[in-house]
């Protein structure tokens, strides 16, 4: 058996080696994934959405986003990234059912407008807007940055709403205390996006 003292400067020495490998493992359970993929119910059948680093490290913001449907698989033109998955609050009377599991997606008229979630660090997510023709697998538009995503645990801080022509969304944290923005209309016409910040009653 050791004496203390030479154990203790054994453990001394191998303490480095230890920190690092806790502290390794650690960010390895915190970082994000480098892939993962956002199914679709579609009346065509299933699609979706695959986000994937392309150095397989997420935190390189080098996600690319493709769509697939029907067999087939296209890029979609939007800028490398970290992308996040994201949940709105849907299902009631005034609320448009999501199509998608892992984004917000919504039919409008026969487009899909899809809501996703870019990391914007060190500030909060930005939403990117994302107009689909899905029966001519086209892109109408797109529109990026358009607001803060909230850092928030629960579907609940995403709201969307029926409004207009097209939808109205209000991003809301988890903290009681924050501010709140007030809801973003979001309209599609003739295949263009515009959006607008106005105030609904509850």
């Amino acid at each position: 058996m050791k004496h203390l003292p030479t154990a203790f400067a054994d453990l001394l020495r191998c303490l480095p080696l230890l920190l690092l490998w806790s502290a390794n493992a650690g960010q390895a359970a915190l970082s994000p994934a480098p892939s993962w993929e956002a199914s679709c119910q579609l009346p065509s059948g299933e699609a979706g959405l695959r986000f994937v680093s392309v150095s397989g490290d997420a935190y390189e913001d080098d996600m690319r986003v493709n769509w697939r449907q029907g067999g087939h698989e296209r890029d979609l033109p939007l800028r490398p990234g970290l992308y996040h998955p994201i949940t709105a609050n849907v299902g009631g009377s005034r609320q448009p059912p999501g199509i998608c599991e892992g984004v917000a997606a919504f039919a409008v008229g026969d487009a899909l407008l899809m809501l996703l979630a870019l990391d914007w660090r060190p500030g909060p997510a930005r939403a990117t807007l994302l107009l689909l023709d899905p029966a001519r697998n086209e892109v109408l538009d797109l529109r990026e940055a358009v607001a803060d995503i909230p850092e928030c645990e629960t579907a609940a801080c995403i709201q969307v709403r029926r409004a207009g022509g097209g939808l109205a969304v209000r991003l809301m944290p988890d903290n009681p205390g924050a501010a709140v923005a007030g809801w973003l209309e979001i309209n599609a016409s003739q295949g263009k996006l515009s959006t607008r910040w106005l105030e609904l009653t509850d």
